[in-house]
């Protein structure tokens, strides 16, 4: 009966710790071997992402300027997509500058959020070559209003 007294004493001593965030010094230990872990972690990611995303977006802000310059009777829409392609393109580089200086959170977040936002302009550039795919007549590349228009029409 004894035994039963005990078991039930740690577990409710154990809970108590567990709710006051007590931990004993291995498990301390443990979660700072582990956090210095992750972070090398995510270090080695952003040093791989953020100059990959340099690249790649300056070589689609490069490609867009040059389609800018021998065809620049295009629409608003594709001077507002080669702007949007070199701030993302701006994006990385300032994530990558943060992670030279050791802000490995800010570097973080910017790489993020400049991942995403590549992601939704990619996207409309895919929408946009839908729609003008559907229409090859036009002559010219789509604005934001036509292809709404075109695809639900």
């Amino acid at each position: 009966m004894t035994e039963v007294a005990e078991q039930v004493e740690q577990r409710d001593e154990a809970l108590m710790n567990a709710q006051t965030g007590a931990m004993s010094s291995v498990t301390l230990a443990e979660r700072a071997e582990y956090q210095t872990y992750e972070r090398a972690r995510r270090r080695r990611l952003l040093a791989a992402i953020a100059p990959a995303g340099v690249i790649l977006a300056g070589l689609a802000c490069l490609v867009a300027t040059a389609s800018l310059i021998v065809n620049p009777q295009q629409d608003a829409s594709v001077w507002v997509n080669d702007a949007l392609t070199f701030a993302l393109a701006a994006s990385f580089a300032l994530a990558w500058v943060a992670l030279r200086r050791g802000k490995l959170g800010t570097a973080a977040t910017i790489a993020i959020w400049a991942g995403g936002g590549g992601v939704l302009d990619g996207n409309h550039r895919l929408f946009c070559a839908r729609a003008d795919a559907a229409q090859p007549d036009s002559g010219r590349l789509a604005s934001d209003r036509d292809c709404a228009d075109r695809a639900a029409g």
